[in-house]
Formats: C-alpha cells, sequence, structure tokens
C-alpha cells in the first residue's frame, strides 16, 4: 500500500523551495494545484486510512527553506473532494510536517516504514481540532503501527543465470542450460564466445596501451517518466550533468536532492537544457525527479585515490 494521500504535497514542496525560482513561480504552483485537484478529485482514500480521513477537512502545514506553505485537503465519503492552496475554514485535522521529510518519504523503497519512523520521530505530526476530533485521530499512529510492512521478495535479486543457480533453482537442459525459480522466472545461461585464431598468428603487439583519462562529468539523461539511470557512481570533484531530452506530455524537468544532497536543486528547465552540479566530498544520496516526484536515482560519491 502506499500513501497516495500524500502524493499532492511533494511536487508542491519542491517548486516553492527552488533556491533559482523563477519570476511567474507562484502561478506554476497554483496551476499545479488546479491540474492536482482535477486528477483527484473523486478517487478512493486508501484502505485504512479511508476509515480515519475519509470525511475531513485538514491543512497541511510544510515547513520549507522559505516561508513554508499550507495546503488544504478535504474529503467526504472516503473519496478525495479537493486539493487547494492556503487553509481550509473550520479544519477537523491539522498535519504539520517538512520539506525533506515527504522527499525522504517518497524517495524510499519501503515507504510504510519510513512513515511508522517519521511518526515516531515526530517529523510527521497530527492533532485533531475538537473533542470529537481529538478522539478520533489519536489513534490514526496506532492504526498506521498496524500496518504489516511488505517481505522483500528474495527472487527480485535474482538477475541472471549465475544468480538463478547461487539461490539453488534447478537447471534443466544441456546447450543452452536454463534455471528456472520457484517463481517461473526462467533465465539462460550464455556460452562463452570461442574464437579460433588462424595459423599464422601475428605477434602480439607488446607495447602497453596508453592510460585512460577518466571522464569527469557524467550525464544522466532524463526520459519520459522519469531518470535513464538507476545510480552513478563518481568521485569527488565530479560533475553530474542532467540533461533533459523528455519529448511526451510532460516535458518540463526539475531536480531536487534530499538528506546530504539539499544544495542539488534547481529550477524547472525545458529540453534541450541541462542542470549540473560538482560534487565536492564523498556522499550517498537520493535525487527526486521534480516533475515524476516518485521517480529517483542515487548518487554515490567516492573519495578520489
Amino acid at each position: 500500500m502506499k500513501y497516495t494521500w500524500l502524493i499532492p504535497f511533494i511536487l508542491i514542496v519542491m517548486l516553492i523551495s527552488l533556491v533559482h525560482a523563477e519570476s511567474d513561480l507562484n502561478t506554476q504552483i497554483t496551476q499545479t494545484v488546479s491540474g492536482m485537484n482535477t486528477d483527484m478529485a473523486g478517487k478512493d482514500i486508501p484502505s485504512p486510512l479511508n476509515s480515519l480521513i475519509g470525511n475531513v477537512a485538514a491543512n497541511i502545514h510544510i515547513a520549507t527553506s522559505g516561508n513554508g506553505i499550507v495546503i488544504g485537503l478535504q474529503t467526504e465519503g472516503k473519496k478525495f473532494k479537493s486539493i487547494s492552496m492556503g487553509a481550509v475554514e473550520n479544519p477537523s485535522l491539522e498535519i504539520y510536517t517538512d520539506e525533506l521529510t515527504l522527499i525522504e518519504l517518497f524517495s524510499g523503497n519501503n515507504q510504510i516504514e519510513t512513515l511508522k519512523t517519521a511518526l515516531d520521530d515526530e517529523k510527521i505530526t497530527y492533532k485533531g481540532v475538537g473533542f470529537f476530533n481529538k478522539a478520533k485521530f489519536i489513534f490514526l499512529g496506532i492504526l498506521v503501527d498496524l500496518i504489516p510492512t511488505p517481505e522483500e521478495n528474495p527472487e527480485d535479486a535474482i538477475v541472471s543465470f549465475e544468480d538463478c543457480v547461487a539461490a539453488g533453482n534447478n537447471v534443466t537442459g544441456d546447450n543452452p542450460q536454463e534455471c528456472i525459480t520457484k517463481s517461473g522466472k526462467s533465465f539462460t545461461r550464455i556460452p562463452p564466445l570461442i574464437v579460433e585464431e588462424p595459423a599464422n598468428v601475428t605477434p602480439a603487439d607488446t607495447t602497453p596501451p596508453a592510460p585512460l583519462v577518466r571522464e569527469a562529468r557524467t550525464v544522466v539523461n532524463l526520459i519520459d517518466g522519469g531518470f535513464a539511470v538507476p545510480e552513478v557512481d563518481i568521485l569527488v570533484g565530479d560533475t553530474v550533468e542532467w540533461k533533459n531530452i523528455r519529448g511526451g506530455k510532460l516535458q518540463k524537468a526539475m531536480i531536487v536532492g534530499s538528506t546530504g544532497c539539499e544544495k542539488v536543486k534547481s529550477s524547472i528547465y525545458l529540453p534541450g537544457k541541462s542542470y549540473e552540479y560538482t560534487f565536492t566530498k564523498p556522499v550517498r544520496c537520493v535525487i527526486v525527479d521534480g516533475i515524476f516526484t516518485t521517480q529517483t536515482m542515487k548518487v554515490v560519491v567516492d573519495e578520489s585515490s
């Protein structure tokens, strides 16, 4: 289960907290929220949260590097009713969090566990307004704790014939061999290519090859739907360039770094343009796509040898 009731807010957080904001940013934010309101209106709230926030008027207070923002959320009949900039009147629930917490929530692989941790660490807090709502929402933290954390599937780590064999699965056939997992996924062994040398072999050139010049710039293409690669491994002093080559309906691009890479933060830019950042210290962090907000990639920066 994914906590889709928070999805409309993370994009707005990243837009409003840009260091190099565009002059018409307020207009862009308003248009984005309006579009989200159209997309979310009438959609079901996922269980079990629908039993608690199925009929609420909530204000979500998000602390940012600026003055912070407030987003109003209204639900009715266990469905989303409206999402808008600014606080709603007579709220029954107030939610408080910050920009980095939401980025970490959506960039992690286990959103349920991340949400539980954020609640335990009081990075996300809430309170009901009025006696009835205080009594009602006091059970929200208990409810989240009772949600089972999905177990990782060991077979997800099997991506090759060798992995399949190492996991103890059956191997059939002779040439080629095939390994089949318990869930039915099959991997075929690719035999090594045998190249016969000609009878008259020219002596090999013993001249040592010229040393390779390591490229200190890594280009990551931003494609329709997210990043072209899931991870880059670089050294201190290297530069990563995120190039927008999108051609679909959503052509804009934006880059936002999470904890450890807070300074990695671009404005919105169009196809053909790029944003780059030079990493000056070792770090491991998650980079979030500011347009496709559930898409992330990792940057691993090691000490140069």
